[in-house]
């Protein structure tokens, strides 16, 4: 017994000190100090996804609700021909192959032709709620692509308030005016 009461004294006070080290640790890790201002990072910038509409057309609408759910879009029936499986997609909108921004569940509206059997019940609105449809901008090279000019027709009367460049006047210019601020001088 006389050894079992230094050995409790002992394995106290190591646990006394292992308790103290832990706590002084996670004050030490957490930033303790009060008056540190919290470091934030922006966010890098990510370029939106873009999805491209699959081709449903002359498919059955059974395929092409599948082809539409994998692929990230929802979709919706138009017209007088209900969504039964054995229907056929004759149009679509937007058309196949457009550059979509992913926003969630793009819609994509399907217009079928009644084949087969009209069995069950039709399944008209996708179960995933649509969102908008946003267009993706198409990347252009201008260089690349070997553009020079553009060609801008506006109509009749300019409007070209929108437009922030320095060579319009208040009255939008002439195309003679503006040709001339936009080509350099020759020396």
């Amino acid at each position: 017994m006389s050894s079992f009461v230094p050995r409790l004294l002992a394995l106290t006070v190591v646990w006394l000190f292992a308790t103290a080290a832990l706590t002084f640790a996670a004050a030490h890790k957490m930033g303790a100090s009060p008056t540190a201002a919290p470091v934030t990072k922006a966010a890098p910038a990510v370029a939106p996804r873009i999805l491209v509409v699959p081709d449903l057309r002359r498919q059955a609408f059974v395929f092409s609700k599948g082809t539409l759910t994998d692929a990230g879009f929802s979709f919706r029936i138009q017209g007088s021909v209900k969504g039964f499986p054995s229907n056929t997609v004759v149009s679509q909108s937007p058309a196949p192959g457009t550059r979509v921004i992913d926003t969630g569940a793009p819609l994509v509206i399907l217009h079928l032709t009644r084949t087969g059997a009209q069995l069950g019940l039709p399944e008209d609105v996708s179960s995933v709620t649509p969102t908008a449809v946003k267009l993706a901008p198409l990347p252009v090279d201008l260089r690349a692509s070997g553009i020079a000019s553009i060609v801008w027709a506006t109509g009749f009367r300019p409007e070209l308030s929108w437009l922030h460049v320095p060579v319009f006047d208040a009255r939008a210019g002439s195309s003679t005016t503006v040709a001339s601020r936009l080509r350099p001088a020759c020396t």
